[in-house]
């Protein structure tokens, strides 16, 4: 960012960041995921899980497809040869593959629903997870006997 952008501009970068961390892609027909960068187990991506650096990749460049056999099943042999063998393929052969031929599509992985909504957002930006057992720090603006239009400038 330049010191002369835009309040709002800045903005959007930051957003940007936040919102590609919640955003995951839906395994359709896997002809748009990347294997190494937009495949994600436990939401990470998987050249992060094995510690491995873009240059050590010899085959950076395939789509999930590529590891799914004519018979919508995983290619278990490419996987261990890619692979060499590691632990995480156990997690990457238990992902379903859907028999039809869906599109892959994006879906707002913060949540249960898949549904992107505010709420999931703030907490991401606050860097709390939906999974954890917590309270909204400022519900307590909520309680207060006081305008809406305030309530809603405190929050």
């Amino acid at each position: 960012m330049k010191p002369t952008d835009s309040p709002i501009w800045k903005t959007v970068i930051y957003s940007r960041d936040l919102l590609t961390s919640g955003f995951f892609w839906k395994f359709g027909n896997g002809c748009q995921i990347s294997f190494w960068f937009n495949n994600r187990i436990e939401k990470t991506r998987l050249n992060c899980i094995l510690n491995w650096s873009i240059d050590s990749i010899l085959w950076p460049k395939p789509k999930l497809s590529d590891f799914i056999t004519s018979e919508q099943k995983w290619n278990l042999d490419l996987l261990k040869i890619v692979l060499n063998n590691h632990p995480v393929i156990h997690r990457i052969v238990g992902v379903p593959i859907l028999i039809n031929e869906v599109e892959d599509s994006f879906c707002w992985g913060i949540n249960s629903s898949s549904d992107f909504c505010m709420e999931s957002t703030s907490w991401l930006a606050h860097g709390f997870h939906a999974s954890e057992e917590m309270s909204w720090p400022y519900k307590w603006v909520w309680n207060i006997d006081m305008m809406l239009k305030i309530q809603i400038f405190l929050w």
